[in-house]
């Protein structure tokens, strides 16, 4: 059986996978931890942890990171792999996905600004995230609209926010608390 990858790299996108991740059984997964926010994490939220090299010159940075990412990562184990957001690590592991024939999810997918330098480098990231991806999850409506309007013809799937669901959750975990 093959299993499902999940990945992040910063504390933000684990705790919008987090909610994710829970919902699909621990046999049919692994959640790697890629150390872009290294010292924000601790090791009780992933199964594996893909080490990088974090301490380099500002100008060459990202580019190390997707390098390093691409480099050290196998999927062959995975039939798909979950990314999230827009980050080095997201790109990194899509692109990586794409080279390996794997079904790519993307979560958070449609968000715009349309200003490759607004926020730079994340804006490009997405947009050639969502074009690889084989289903696109939209957290709304506007965001399913800007992908059908950027032509992108995979599966686009609306699914509300995840910040939210963990927001839901934690109101829950209070409310039984009390």
């Amino acid at each position: 059986m093959k299993k499902v990858a999940i990945f992040y790299g910063t504390r933000p996108e684990y705790l919008k996978l987090k909610h994710i991740i829970k919902l699909i059984p621990k046999k049919k997964r692994d959640v790697f931890y890629v150390g872009q926010h290294d010292k924000l994490l601790d090791k009780n939220y992933y199964t594996k942890k893909i080490p990088i090299n974090n301490n380099l010159k500002k100008n060459d940075r990202l580019n190390s990171i997707i390098f390093q990412i691409i480099q050290k990562i196998n999927l062959s184990a995975y039939e798909s792999v979950i990314v999230q957001g827009d980050t080095a690590t997201a790109f990194a592991i899509s692109i990586s996905a794409f080279n390996q024939k794997k079904r790519i999810l993307y979560i958070e997918s449609g968000l715009r600004s349309y200003d490759f330098l607004n926020p730079f480098p994340e804006e490009g990231y997405r947009q050639m995230i969502s074009r690889i991806a084989d289903i696109n999850f939209a957290p709304t409506q506007l965001s399913k609209k800007n992908l059908i309007s950027e032509g992108v013809k995979k599966k686009i799937i609306v699914t509300g926010n995840t910040s939210l669901d963990n927001l839901i959750t934690a109101k829950k975990n209070q409310i039984i608390q009390m």
